[in-house]
């Protein structure tokens, strides 16, 4: 893969950056995250130049047009400005905290001595502290309104992505808008928010419905062990339970069929797929 060679302006900058092409976060939302996190926690400074479109896709192993949408929305939220011919740079007031480093490093550290993943971490972070969405429309500033929408975007495709592989729903085909270099509008931006939003709001519900199945047949399982007589020939799988591995509970009787006429029963654990019926 080209790399931006030493001495170029950014370099220092795109050694930074890499995207995960086998993680269920799209690779353009890891590269905004990236970047917005580099030039908010001051690790960039007003008036540096970043690298250019294709030196980060080619440092990213990414396609131009995912850097040049990235670029674009850094540069609504106010933290990059291009310049004509020059390239894009840190905006001269964008906004800095220093303390949002302090709070990524303590929690990070925190999170290491627990044996916990970053990953892990900022998935529930999510989980359990999502911001609310403001109503747009009493923006009457439309390029603040588009701002918003995208910031709004973005965190759904996050939600969305940080759900497990079996509960994403099919792909549509414009989750977000192409729109071949021109600017998206608010009613635009509002359609693409909303699909998604739906989107979340069923992944939800289906992963609600399929936690109380697995809680049931778990259920199942520990009554099975309590009282196999009261449960005779009733089977669980580990599909049912969600626990990992190709296994089943079944309540069997001891010794065949003089068992069962003896009401010897038990919960007898085999695995080996497929499972049988």
């Amino acid at each position: 893969m080209p790399m931006t060679p030493p001495g170029t302006p950014g370099f220092l900058i795109a050694e930074r950056f890499s995207v995960d092409h086998a993680s269920e976060l799209p690779v353009g939302a890891q590269l905004h995250w990236q970047l917005r996190s580099f030039i908010r926690t001051g690790q960039a400074l007003a008036g540096e130049r970043l690298p250019s479109v294709r030196e980060l896709a080619e440092r990213c192993g990414v396609n131009v047009n995912t850097v040049r949408s990235v670029y674009s929305r850094l540069e609504e939220d106010g933290l990059v400005a291009s310049r004509q011919g020059a390239g894009t740079y840190v905006a001269d007031d964008a906004p800095v905290s220093p303390e949002l480093r302090e709070l990524v490093d303590e929690a990070l550290a925190r999170a290491r001595a627990a044996g916990v993943e970053p990953r892990e971490l900022a998935v529930a972070l999510h989980a359990v502290a999502p911001a609310p969405l403001p109503d747009v429309r009493r923006d009457s500033n439309q390029r603040g309104a588009r701002s918003e929408l995208r910031r709004q975007i973005a965190r759904l495709e996050a939600e969305l992505a940080s759900f497990p592989r079996d509960l994403q729903p099919p792909p549509e085909p414009e989750v977000r808008p192409h729109h071949g270099g021109r600017i998206a509008g608010v009613e635009e931006l509002e359609r693409t928010r909303d699909s998604l939003l739906a989107r979340v709001a069923a992944v939800r519900e289906a992963g609600e419905k399929r936690d109380r199945r697995r809680g049931e047949a778990r259920e199942r399982v520990e009554e099975m062990v309590r009282e196999p007589e009261a449960n005779k020939w009733s089977w669980v799988s580990s599909e049912d339970t969600g626990d990992p591995g190709c296994k089943e509970w079944r309540v069997t009787p001891r010794y065949g069929p003089v068992g069962a006429a003896m009401g010897w029963w038990r919960v007898k654990v085999s695995g080996g797929c497929p499972l049988a019926t």
